[in-house]
């Protein structure tokens, strides 16, 4: 194990809809389309660079694949990208996005197999009842889950059955944020927290945390392919909702614009992006992903650069 007091190194990204076909053609050698051999290919590279890199964990912020109904082809795709990660021993987490959820109650989401894969792999489709602790090779990393709402989920419950589209955002909206509140609370206050081997250990504020979602954020620059009537209709959160102590990082996905919602502040509240363009509109767009690193010892703790 690497000393505890190194900084916590993350790679962070997010939205690569793995299956999206968009201006693609078929491929005569593998018989598949070219933009699903292009997030292939870019994924890939991603995961190569985090190895390079000896990232602490590897954060995939949802929306693995276009539609919650991927095909066997394209689960393998991204299980294989993915295991040289597992091999490595690095920590692998994954938070559910609206693209990967089902519409129907009940069913599992596309990422739901991943519990069943070899290898540190940790799926996320609701929000934790504690704190997640994860070890790390340079020393344990508090993460706090929020995957996409599952509007569903909440419409099965007699109570909430005859709520309005907006009351039910403003429901989703109030109780995301008191779990936040909640989560970070039990942090300040060295509650116990679950760590991922079943055990139970005390939460500290001088352990690097981690917020990783996929929401919408105020006021976020959308990408070319991204339309503002959809989004204006999701819950949506503040930054200050976010970035609550004493979280180091907010590591999202959702919007495929690269940017930082807290740049004038601490922690980051970032937007990985995507890692491919989906249409022209994105064609003069960056694109890439995060990679993070948390120094308890420092002021700022959390350096960010994109790539």
């Amino acid at each position: 194990m690497r000393n505890a007091k190194r900084p916590v190194k993350l790679l962070h990204t997010a939205d690569i809809h793995l299956g999206f076909k968009t201006h693609g053609r078929r491929d005569p050698d593998t018989g598949l389309n070219t933009r699903v051999l292009d997030v292939r290919d870019s994924l890939d590279a991603v995961v190569q660079r985090a190895l390079d890199a000896e990232v602490d964990a590897f954060l995939f912020c949802g929306d693995a694949y276009h539609t919650a109904d991927p095909t066997p082809t394209q689960q393998k795709i991204f299980v294989q990208s993915l295991r040289p990660l597992a091999d490595a021993g690095i920590p692998i987490v994954l938070v559910v996005g609206n693209h990967d959820h089902p519409v129907t109650f009940g069913r599992a989401s596309s990422l739901d197999i991943f519990d069943h894969v070899a290898g540190e792999v940790y799926c996320y489709r609701k929000p934790a009842p504690n704190v997640q602790i994860i070890d790390t090779a340079s020393g344990p990393l508090q993460l706090i889950p929020l995957p996409w709402p599952i509007r569903s989920q909440i419409l099965t419950k007699d109570e909430y059955r005859t709520m309005s589209p907006d009351e039910l955002r403003q429901f989703i909206e109030e109780h995301y944020v008191t779990y936040i509140q909640r989560r970070t609370n039990e942090i300040l206050e060295g509650e116990p927290g679950a760590a991922v081997d079943g055990t139970e250990r005390p939460l500290s504020a001088d352990v690097p945390t981690v917020l990783a979602g996929h929401v919408t954020v105020q006021g976020a620059a959308l990408a070319g392919s991204e339309h503002t009537t959809t989004i204006a209709s999701e819950p949506t959160f503040t930054v200050g909702q976010l970035a609550v102590r004493p979280i180091d990082y907010v590591a999202l996905g959702h919007v495929h614009r690269p940017q930082d919602r807290n740049e004038e502040g601490h922690p980051p509240v970032v937007y990985s992006g995507s890692i491919e363009r989906v249409t022209f509109n994105e064609a003069n767009e960056p694109k890439g992903f995060q990679l993070v690193d948390i120094d308890s010892s420092r002021d700022p703790r959390t350096h960010t650069a994109f790539v």
